[in-house]
């Protein structure tokens, strides 16, 4: 006679239990690797923006854009693109 007496329900009940903590799981990972990919993007979409918005106070004191341009390190046609929208 076995050690112990399977129930159908039971068995059921632990099988969901198992699978419901392994997609939690693997929910998890995944929400948390897309949270940091995100969290990159944004950080350099700032990045960016700062850079942009030096450029364009740069661009309003009179600089000039070759000085501009190795200050910031954006390249022509963005400053001239920044330059079109003062």
């Amino acid at each position: 006679m076995p050690f112990y007496e399977w129930k159908l329900e039971e068995a059921l009940m632990i099988e969901w239990k198992e699978g419901w903590i392994e997609g939690w799981k693997e929910g998890w990972k995944a929400g948390w690797a897309e949270g940091r990919r995100k969290c990159q993007e944004n950080r350099e979409a700032g990045r960016i923006e700062g850079i942009e918005l030096v450029a364009k106070n740069l661009l309003a004191k009179g600089l000039p854009t070759a000085l501009i341009q190795e200050t910031t390190g954006l390249d022509m046609e963005t400053i001239e693109n920044l330059e079109t929208r003062l």
